[in-house]
């Protein structure tokens, strides 16, 4: 993902659906891979809503970045509160030792 491109797409308006197609696709691709398998689904149904927004005639920059984000954002929601149950999984079944804290 090529930072300084996006920002300038940003400040010049200069974008093309196909550009937007290629920051959701790797923006979502990376967030599977960091989700558990379980989470395959949501993230594949959530990438295909954005896709199917980005059909849309007359799509704008703003039209489009608002469910970008609440969309990377659940996701990113979604993958913190299955890092902490697990953690919380963990602790329990090891009696508070876990991995990493000097407990064990």
């Amino acid at each position: 993902l090529d930072v300084e491109l996006f920002e300038q797409m940003l400040r010049n308006s200069a974008f093309e659906v196909s550009d937007l197609r290629a920051i959701v696709a790797f923006t979502f691709s990376r967030l599977s891979q960091l989700c558990s398998p379980a989470r395959d689904p949501e993230i594949t149904a959530r990438h295909r809503e954005l896709d199917a927004l980005l059909s849309q005639e007359g799509l704008t920059f703003e039209g489009f970045v608002v469910p970008f984000l609440k969309a990377f954002h659940t996701t990113v929601d979604d993958i913190e509160g299955d890092v902490a149950a697990y953690h919380r999984r963990m602790s329990a079944n090891s009696g508070g030792n876990t991995p990493g804290t000097g407990g064990g």
